[in-house]
């Protein structure tokens, strides 16, 4: 049994350097490389509670609030908490256009509804990375939610 762990345990290890050797897609300098302790170390005024960091806002840039991370796939959410109890969010465009200077256009665009609110999804794709820019709908407005890094699975094309 500790053999399987053992082998187990350095074929994790293997990926993760596989990973960042190959990461292609960065987004406010994380990748889907970016580990929870390298995290934690850009925003040491922030909490964390497991695989989640919430962003305090002396440590948030881009405007990211939270932080998710784990061995294939890191996520960047935008929504800010306000004081009056309600939340913020950055317009779709201004992340999009950051992202289409640095990868040009997405290569899937992908529409549809969730929980009546129109959801509006970009993936740039390089080999098995992908780069998702997940935005939503109010009133006419478009605004990020949120940015997933990671590697596709075996089904995903």
């Amino acid at each position: 049994m500790f053999a399987i762990f053992s082998i187990a345990f350095i074929f994790a290890l293997g990926s993760h350097s596989a990973l960042a050797e190959e990461s292609h897609f960065e987004f406010a300098g994380f990748t889907i490389a970016t580990t929870l302790s390298e995290a934690e170390k850009r925003y040491p005024g922030s909490y964390q509670a497991n695989s989640y960091i919430y962003v305090s806002e002396d440590d948030s840039h881009d405007h990211i609030y939270g932080i998710s991370i784990s061995s294939t796939r890191t996520v960047l959410h935008f929504e800010k908490r306000l004081d009056n109890g309600g939340v913020s969010y950055p317009l779709c465009r201004t992340q999009f256009e950051q992202i289409y200077s640095s990868y040009g256009g997405p290569h899937v665009v992908q529409e549809f509804n969730e929980e009546a609110s129109p959801v509006h999804r970009r993936v740039w794709k390089e080999g098995k990375e992908r780069l998702v820019l997940r935005c939503f709908e109010t009133d006419g407005t478009r605004f990020a939610e949120r940015v997933e890094l990671y590697v596709a699975g075996p089904n995903e094309t």
